[in-house]
């Protein structure tokens, strides 16, 4: 036993969880955590899985600014209210339920239990901190000890994560952060949504994380591919990539895809669509190679296109309109093929 720790051992149960204890000691003061990851876990399910519109994208999007909002209130906790913060997650919890209703309504036939509503989850996530802070202030009594986080701790380690401005960034903003076997991707955002400054990390930014990326520009071609990871104990660099504003959407046929951000570091445009792959130039123009009569509307908002054909352009080379406005932000446009024909 540490010497750090003095135990009541007549009070100490034989079933005693050394790690269970480890992880309530560790939650001291963050009352809101099990709702907050609830609540990323949420947004990143509803990026990931909604079909990509104009008009479905503009209503998650301020649902997103509204749980953002949120949890920056909880990670301010000790300069506001606990009825404060509580009414925060409360708009954070009904927006998400609205936009649910509207974008993934609940089969009421469904026998699948799983399938629990945003409500269900979060009244879910409630008791779960309330449980954690009551069961902690128990063993506490029970124990008569004072906490020493690091008595049992389970294996962590230092990772770096580059915070990306650009494809590749040779300057990134660099943040250490301790990280554990078991560590998921909502309990990183929610490490990072509570900074106040440049590290801070927003779940409208729709963050990615990759292995360390090709520093050099070359690296970068026309059938470049990389997906996002989702495990943070194997590498000891990791980069983290960000949405920025504006949209792209290429429709062609039945398919449809999103895109948050787009690079040319050296040759080829390098996308990044909604669930965090980057593909270069080749395999995301595959759908539409060789298809006649393309079309493209741009705006500096997406919004759901106009019947009006003198809005629509023809184009020869997809890629033109793409390359045209970069670098700056604030971009959106449609891409067609003939099957789709707008007016």
């Amino acid at each position: 036993m540490p010497s750090a720790v003095t135990v009541n051992t007549q009070c100490r149960s034989p079933n005693f969880d050394k790690l269970a204890f480890r992880r309530y000691v560790k939650n001291i003061g963050r009352a809101y955590q099990k709702q907050a990851i609830e609540l990323i876990s949420l947004c990143r399910t509803f990026v990931h899985v909604q079909k990509q519109s104009p008009d479905s994208d503009a209503n998650l999007g301020m649902a997103l600014r509204v749980v953002d909002d949120a949890l920056r209130s909880a990670a301010e906790v000790k300069n506001k209210t606990s009825a404060e913060v509580d009414n925060k997650f409360e708009t954070a919890i009904d927006t998400l339920s609205a936009y649910e209703a509207v974008y993934h309504p609940k089969d009421s036939m469904s026998n699948d239990s799983h399938m629990k509503t945003v409500r269900e989850r979060m009244t879910e996530a409630t008791k779960k901190d309330k449980s954690s802070s009551g069961i902690l202030n128990t063993l506490k009594e029970k124990l008569q000890m004072k906490p020493a986080p690091d008595a049992w701790s389970e294996p962590t380690k230092v990772v770096e994560f580059l915070l990306f401005k650009s494809l590749p960034d040779d300057k990134p903003t660099i943040v250490k952060q301790e990280v554990g076997k078991g560590s998921k991707l909502e309990e990183i955002l929610w490490t990072f949504s509570r900074y106040k400054d440049g590290r801070r990390l927003t779940l409208g930014q729709n963050p990615h994380c990759y292995e360390l990326l090709p520093p050099s520009r070359e690296a970068y071609g026309s059938e470049f591919r990389r997906d996002p990871i989702t495990n943070f104990w194997d590498t000891a660099k990791i980069c983290v990539l960000v949405d920025r504003l504006g949209r792209l959407y290429l429709e062609s046929g039945q398919n449809s895809r999103a895109f948050d951000n787009v690079w040319i570091p050296k040759d080829a445009i390098i996308f990044k669509d909604v669930c965090g792959r980057l593909e270069g130039e080749t395999i995301v123009g595959a759908s539409i190679k060789g298809l006649p009569n393309l079309r493209y509307r741009e705006g500096p908002q997406p919004d759901v296109p106009s019947t009006n054909s003198r809005q629509w352009k023809p184009i020869q080379d997809w890629r033109e309109p793409i390359r045209a406005k970069l670098p700056p932000p604030g971009f959106a446009f449609n891409l067609y093929s003939r099957f789709i024909e707008p007016g």
